[in-house]
């Protein structure tokens, strides 16, 4: 591994007492290393994360505070260098996302860093300071009698973050033969400080590992761990073997020596290992070792692997781990398929795959001990893959495979991470400009573009991998200098694994297609048909008229898996409606945000996708659900409706809202309600002697029983609409992203839950008024009396109609770093609302334009009914009602072009003060919701009453 500052830091500071008395640092060259490697920034190894440039800078800025302290010498040039290292420091922590950061031992390590530069004077505040003192103190807590039992854990690894805290006597018994602890370079050297007896053991382990990165040009530099054998040459072996390499190909005594070596660990610790001989067993190099072997000709159990990692819904690394591994998982994964009977282990099997497609749905960035995206994604493919084979030529337990596992989650996986692969390439053919991540996204394409959904994008795919071998022959001098990707404590490289990845890139091809027809059916010839007919539409629609057909296709495919889901939770809050038909808009909702996510390159959870799916399904449910089911029940009882509205977004209980006496919408017992509409009506029949005439009891009688019909009856049919939209507000309002959402993005979000269901009703009596306040023209229908202006109207009751503003906040919540507030002042909210209304307006006024025929059919109001849309008509000119109706449409067009050049000057706005990262998923809603415009110009997809 490569020299990383923290752990030479932590060996820098290690000090002896000479024979003379005198107290010497045992490693000067190591203080030589950190002066010659501080960025011109002041922080050390910050280029690949925060949390490095963090942990790095802070133990690098404890060295030398301490050499300042105890070296008269070195005081002048510490000084300057000790305060830059704060200045990036404060930046560093000032920005650092505490929640998004996964790095081993980081809530231990970074605190005792922090308190120790107390100590040396130095002091940071920073946001996340205080949830990180409080993971730590409830870590520590816990930690005490761990560090100190006979039994060996992972925190052995991290002893330097216990100085001050721990009795180093007491772990003496967790020494490595090599006189390690846990082959931890700072960790020993920490262990060997705070020792009260000097351990020679400890220190001839330090020198080795000074003279070995001296000797491959590292003098002074120390790595995170050392060393790391099994690591090495089960991940070369595997590596090597799977691309193609055969082991005749290598000289026949260096296999036997490798072999030797792997089988032997492997006996000697009891079917686990780690990554070194007699360091504490994880999952990943016990995976890698067995499938290492196997691909060797030698087959060892998997069992003891299963008994010690196997937990409830994955894998673990280490016992005690926090967080699972996706990489670890996959190497597990890859392990059991490769097994002489697959079958016996299909539950383990299906565990893996499940955990897979779930946390890659979740989130589908890099894992926690890689740095790059790809690594994973190559992991995945490779798995899946073979997966799909096992099961291809039933060699796996079938009855025990979910159904959702084979025919959606599998085939959704890979179709993402090959459209994923081929447009992160970049021009000159590498992936990221990086050697290793090249090789690693040839490798995630190969077995990828051997599925037989994929045979459209075939040339393009292998070009992408000619490309990328290409850019790896041409910087083949380079394989041994390799890229900082992986993660132990920080992050480092290997030597060893560079060369071994871009061999096996070069080495591999594209295998034979499968044979197995099961696998062909899991995408069946009529949805390739109907993907064909999409594909022609959408090739008109901007913006993908001018993207290659293969790109659009694969969207598509990718599409077809949750369309399925999608028809699966059809009726999840609303009920089939007999005056609704022609629900095209369910083929379409899931390639307006695949589509666009892939035309944008947005990196974005596909999980964020399916639940933006799901809303784009509600709000056409609920834009039909209001004009047919509510309006038919309430059409009498508008106001009652509205309160129930406020009170349903207000945050009131439901069940609250219908008390012990009865009390229904407006909040009047139902039994008086329906009373006074009996009597009103005898009333009208009968006259003013209506309750003179009527008190004889039998009558009275009769009317109770009556009134319990009318009640009975109502009750009943408000009961299941108020059921309804509660479900419908409370899907949005209590979502976990929501709840965990800031205080005032979630008042927003009701805010605007509110405003759009009142607009609903407010649109209906607007629908309602305009058969008696309009006039027909040449068989067009225009809006006479209208209650307000076009402008005000489009701009408020129409745009809060399309359901954009309110989905746009609930997008907010979604796109939401664990609940921290992306909006930063009040200028950004300002701004956001703004961009929101007009990009609502502009939707709408599309949307009325692909709708005419159909709002004129149905006396659906419509922006061309306004009376300014005479305005461009010359007076006393006689139109034809198509010449007519033609015009308007050119006229909204211009009016929707008008709000275009609004969003955009906004947009441009918020690009300079939001975050990077938030803005480009901003523009993915923008660009998601324009496409509904554009589609709505080409076709009309909105649900047709009857």
């Amino acid at each position: 591994m490569s020299p990383a500052t923290y752990d030479t830091a932590w060996v820098a500071m290690t000090e002896k007492k000479g024979e003379d008395g005198r107290i010497r640092t045992l490693f000067p060259e190591a203080y030589d290393y950190l002066k010659a490697t501080q960025s011109e920034d002041g922080s050390w190894a910050a280029e690949t994360s925060d949390a490095d440039g963090i942990i790095n800078t802070l133990a690098a800025l404890l060295a030398l505070k301490r050499q300042e302290r105890q070296y008269e010498a070195a005081r002048a040039d510490n000084e300057r260098r000790c305060r830059a290292a704060e200045d990036s420091l404060r930046r560093l922590l000032g920005k650092w996302d505490l929640d998004a950061t996964d790095r081993v031992g980081l809530e231990v390590l970074v605190p005792n860093l922090l308190r120790l530069l107390e100590i040396e004077g130095v002091q940071f505040d920073f946001p996340s300071r205080k949830p990180l003192m409080a993971l730590n103190a409830a870590k520590l807590a816990t930690l005490g009698p761990i560090l100190t039992s006979p039994v060996q854990t992972t925190l052995i690894h991290t002893l330097e973050a216990f100085v001050g805290t721990l009795d180093f006597d007491k772990v003496k018994q967790h020494k490595m033969p090599n006189g390690s602890m846990l082959a931890s370079p700072s960790s020993t050297a920490a262990y060997l400080m705070n020792s009260t007896t000097w351990d020679n053991d400890a220190e001839a382990y330090l020198r080795t590992v000074f003279e070995q990165q001296t000797v491959i040009g590292n003098k002074g530099g120390f790595p995170s761990a050392f060393p790391s054998p099994i690591f090495e040459i089960s991940w070369v072996i595997d590596t090597l073997l799977e691309s193609g390499f055969d082991k005749e190909d290598f000289l026949r005594e260096d296999i036997r020596k490798l072999t030797v070596f792997l089988e032997t660990n492997l006996k000697s610790q009891k079917g686990i290992v780690g990554f070194a001989p007699s360091s504490l067993p994880d999952a990943d190099d016990t995976a890698k070792t067995i499938s290492a072997l196997r691909l060797l000709g030698w087959d060892h159990s998997v069992d003891p692997m299963l008994k010690a990692f196997e937990a409830d819904s994955s894998f673990i690394t280490y016992r005690g781990e926090r967080n699972a591994s996706s990489s670890a998982n996959c190497n597990i994964l890859s392990c059991l398929l490769r097994t002489p009977e697959p079958a016996r282990y299909t539950k383990q099997i299906v565990k893996c795959v499940t955990f897979l497609s779930k946390t890659w749905m979740e989130n589908n960035g890099p894992d926690k001990w890689h740095t790059s995206v790809q690594y994973p994604m190559m992991l995945v493919a490779q798995a899946f893959v073979l997966f799909l084979k096992r099961w291809g030529k039933k060699e796996l337990d079938m009855d025990a495979i979910p159904l959702q596992v084979i025919y959606q989650d599998i085939p959704r996986t890979l179709l993402d991470i090959l459209g994923r692969t081929m447009r992160l390439q970049l021009a000159d053919g590498s992936w990221e400009s990086k050697r290793e991540v090249t090789a690693y996204a040839i490798l995630t394409l190969a077995p990828l573009l051997s599925l037989p959904w994929v045979d459209f994008l075939k040339p393009e795919g292998i070009a992408c991998m000619y490309r990328g071998k290409a850019y790896l022959e041409d910087h083949r001098n380079h394989w041994r200098n390799a890229e900082v990707l992986w993660i132990e404590k920080t992050a480092y490289s290997s030597s060893s694994l560079s060369q071994a990845y871009c061999l096996a890139a070069s080495k591999i091809i594209v295998p034979t297609a499968f044979i197995s027809q099961k696998v062909v059916d899991l995408f069946p010839a009529q949805l390739n048909k109907k993907m064909c007919k999409m594909s022609g539409f959408f090739s008109t629609v901007f913006p993908f008229s001018q993207a290659p057909k293969w790109k659009l296709q694969l969207s598509l495919l990718q599409s077809a898996q949750f369309a399925v889901a999608l028809k699966q939770a059809r009726y999840k809050i609303f009920p089939p409606i007999e005056k609704a038909s022609d629900e095209k808009y369910q083929e379409y909702i899931p390639f307006t945000w695949i589509g666009c996510r892939d035309f944008l390159s947005t990196s974005i959870p596909a999980e964020t996708l399916w639940e933006m799916m799901v809303v784009s399904m509600f709000n056409f449910q609920v834009d039909a659900y209001m004009e047919t089911v509510v309006w038919d029940q309430y059409r009498e009882r508008l106001p009652a409706l509205k309160a129930f509205i406020r009170a349903l977004c207000s945050g009131a209980p439901t069940q609250q809202r219908r008390d012990s006496k009865g009390k229904g919408l407006s909040g009047i017992s139902e039994e008086h309600e329906a009373s006074a509409e009996i009597q009103n009506g005898a009333k009208a029949a009968n006259g003013k002697g209506f309750q003179d005439r009527y008190q004889t009891e039998p009558v009275k009688r009769l009317i109770r029983d009556l009134e319990a019909g009318v009640v009975n009856n109502r009750k009943e049919k408000d009961d299941n609409v108020e059921e309804v939209l509660t479900k419908f507000v409370n899907y949005a309002l209590q979502h976990p992203k929501v709840v965990s959402s800031p205080p005032a993005l979630r008042a927003w979000l009701a805010q605007e839950m509110q405003t759009f269901l009142l607009a609903h009703v407010t649109h209906m009596e607007d629908c309602a008024e305009l058969p008696e306040s309009s006039e027909t023209s040449n068989g067009t229908l225009m809006w006479v009396r209208p209650r307000t202006t076009f402008f005000d109207w489009v701009r408020t009751t129409s745009a809060d109609h399309t359901s954009c503003p309110y989905s746009f906040v609930f997008y907010l919540c979604l796109i939401s770093e664990s609940g921290q507030h992306i909006i930063s002042n009040m200028h950004q909210r300002y701004a956001l609302e703004d961009a929101c209304h007009h990009l609502a307006t502009m939707c709408r006024q599309y949307n009325d334009f692909g709708s005419v025929v159909r709002d004129q059919e149905e006396k659906n109001l419509n922006s061309v009914n306004f009376p300014e849309f005479n305005t461009s008509i010359p007076k006393g000119q006689i139109m034809s009602a198509t010449d007519l109706t033609e015009q308007r449409k050119r006229d909204l067009l211009i009016v929707a072009e008008y709000e275009r050049r609004c969003l955009t000057r906004v947009v441009g706005e918020l690009e300079e003060s939001l975050d990077v990262a938030v803005m480009k998923k901003l523009k993915l809603f923008i660009q998601v919701t324009d496409l509904y415009g554009q589609i709505y110009v080409a076709r009309d997809i909105g649900i047709r009453r009857e």
